[in-house]
């Protein structure tokens, strides 16, 4: 055999072995984006025994279709997603079931149930609209609380589809001063997310800025969810990304 055949059948060899590696790996991806999928069913069935369908779009992507009865059971079923390890990114194609109700029949009812809420202090501060089912929050409360308690309960109603909460937080009497602020962020970071050592925290004028990785996607929407309980957060803005760790 010449030198030229002898580096022709190394080449062949060598070309054959990388292909064989690519098909592998590229198997393996799949079945482990599967397996994340199979993962995130079995966990949604055991809060909500409806017929999903969970699909991997790409590499810690999944889409969710299915139908519920309300728009706390999407959020729900969110949550529940976001807690699966090796989620990154969440397709939610989940669809409320409709009702009867008219708009204004439904803006009605979302103004009443939020007079019947004893943690709201001023409820005619809050402005409803509704379109085809779409919920429009607008207005002023006193705290983040009282902000999560109007949607928890508007959530819940029957016939809300889709809710966009703008309702503004009344800042303190006493301004917290950004410096401080960083420090309560980051000592409550550390202390309820003792795992996640790679956040950083930017305060400017009482704007949040979370960046850096976390390990699940639900980490990402916690940490976001508890800053904006602190007294003087005024807007949090998240570009946390999710790095699981092997």
């Amino acid at each position: 055999m010449d030198k030229y055949q002898y580096f022709l059948k190394s080449f062949y060899i060598l070309f054959a072995s990388f292909l064989v590696l690519g098909l592998a790996c590229s198997t393996g991806t799949k079945e482990k984006a599967g397996q994340i999928a199979e993962h995130v069913r079995t966990k949604i069935s055991v809060y909500y025994p409806g017929d999903f369908l969970v699909t991997s779009v790409k590499k810690g992507s999944v889409r969710i279709e299915g139908q519920v009865e309300s728009l706390s059971d999407k959020i729900k079923i969110l949550e529940i997603t976001s807690r699966v390890n090796g989620v990154k990114e969440i397709i939610n194609d989940i669809v409320v079931k409709t009702s009867n109700l008219s708009d204004s029949q439904l803006e009605q009812n979302v103004l009443q149930e939020l007079r019947l809420i004893s943690n709201i202090t001023e409820p005619d501060r809050i402005k409803v609209s509704v379109d085809k089912g779409a919920v429009t929050l607008t207005g002023e409360v006193h705290s983040y609380n009282e902000k999560l308690a109007v949607q928890t309960a508007v959530s819940l109603l029957k016939g809300v589809k889709d809710l966009e909460n703008n309702i503004i937080i009344l800042s303190s009497k006493q301004e917290v001063v950004d410096k401080d602020l960083k420090e309560i962020i980051l000592g409550m970071i550390k202390f309820d997310f003792p795992g996640e050592k790679n956040v950083t925290v930017n305060v400017v004028d009482g704007v949040v800025t979370i960046s850096g990785t976390v390990h699940r996607f639900w980490e990402k929407m916690q940490v976001e969810k508890d800053i904006h309980r602190i007294i003087g957060v005024k807007k949090v803005i998240n570009q946390l990304k999710v790095f699981r760790m092997k």
